[in-house]
């Protein structure tokens, strides 16, 4: 969906609800809002469930599908003294394993992930220390490390969720930023179109939040003719 098509949608569902602020604002002021919803929404997503939680199969399938177009599959990452630079994109972690050498063959391993908290007593365990078959790994930084046991980690495969494409930053790109004809064209293709329906009601229910919340007294209020006699 085009960007100007995304901004049309959601000045209309602001019409049908009785609100005409939308076309008060700038396009860089538009796009950082439906940045922020983006993430907002693709945050929703990452939580992990709560245990026990029983899901059916559709629900976990709508889960897998809104998220399809910004997972990366099998990111080999080449380590130096067991550590390498994760992607200019990366955003988080769905999970990582290591290539190793057993009886002479390159296998490749589920790494374990712990938290910081528990990291080097789990290091000095000799029963959770990092073995041949599950070494151990942690992002910090820009960076991920894989803690072995005698024995050598040259590449780390990692499965992740990039970033989005940032409507701020792309506005940037175009010559005459955010008003150019470029920016409005772009085909945005982050999400599915169903997922993109519904980061637009919520960009429509947090821009009426921002200008007519009776919940914000200090919120600016609109009039019918923005003021003009």
């Amino acid at each position: 969906m085009k960007i100007s098509e995304i901004f049309y949608t959601v000045d209309q569902n602001m019409q049908n609800m009785g609100s005409y602020v939308f076309g008060n604002m700038l396009p860089q002021e538009l796009a950082l809002q439906f940045d922020r919803t983006a993430n907002k929404y693709l945050d929703g997503f990452l939580v992990p469930a709560q245990l026990g939680t029983l899901k059916g199969v559709d629900e976990i399938q709508i889960d897998v599908d809104t998220l399809r177009l910004l997972k990366i599959i099998d990111f080999p990452i080449t380590l130096t003294s067991g550590v390498g630079a994760l992607p200019d994109n990366y955003r988080n972690l769905l999970n990582d394993r290591s290539l190793v050498t057993s009886c002479g063959n390159p296998t490749i391993v589920p790494n374990r992930l712990f938290g910081d908290e528990d990291l080097y007593q789990i290091l000095q365990n000799p029963f959770t220390k990092p073995r041949l078959l599950s070494p151990i790994s942690r992002i910090y930084g820009n960076n991920i490390k894989v803690y072995t046991d005698n024995f050598v980690v040259p590449t780390v495969y990692i499965d992740y969720i990039r970033k989005p494409v940032s409507l701020i930053d792309l506005g940037l790109t175009f010559p005459n930023t955010y008003y150019d004809t470029g920016f409005m064209n772009y085909d945005y293709q982050e999400f599915p179109l169903q997922a993109l329906q519904v980061i637009m009601d919520n960009m429509r229910d947090r821009l009426l939040e921002l200008v007519e919340s009776d919940r914000l007294p200090s919120a600016v209020q609109e009039s019918q003719d923005f003021g003009k006699k």
